[in-house]
């Protein structure tokens, strides 16, 4: 089982251009931060961790990785992320599962954990 640290949900959020500033430590390397508003970031120690914890929460549904920046407490400016939506059998995005912090790496990294999350890897 992998110990996810829940982290102290921002105060303020910020839904202009589905952006939200939950708190993120400086230390945390992985996160993935809950949808909708009020924002639940958990903290994840490595990117396998943070993968097996969106497989488990997409209870088999088709995802859609998506780039998106985003504001984050604590933190400098945009930082860069990948947005997570659940997609219908047609392919229509159907709502947000969260925002995933990967610790500068981008959506081919994730994609690749999630594949290996996937393969049982």
């Amino acid at each position: 089982m992998i110990a996810a640290r829940r982290l102290t949900p921002a105060t303020a959020i910020e839904a202009r251009d589905h952006a939200c500033r939950p708190n993120l430590p400086a230390d945390v390397r992985f996160a993935l931060v809950t949808a909708p508003p009020p924002a639940k970031p958990f903290a994840y120690a490595t990117l396998a961790d943070l993968a097996r914890a969106i497989h488990r929460r997409r209870q088999g549904q088709s995802i859609q990785l998506i780039d998106q920046p985003a504001h984050l407490a604590l933190r400098d400016g945009a930082v860069p992320g990948v947005r997570i939506a659940l997609v219908d059998p047609i392919g229509e995005r159907t709502t947000t599962l969260g925002w995933a912090y990967l610790d500068g790496h981008g959506r081919p990294a994730l994609q690749q954990a999630l594949r290996q999350e996937e393969a049982g890897l």
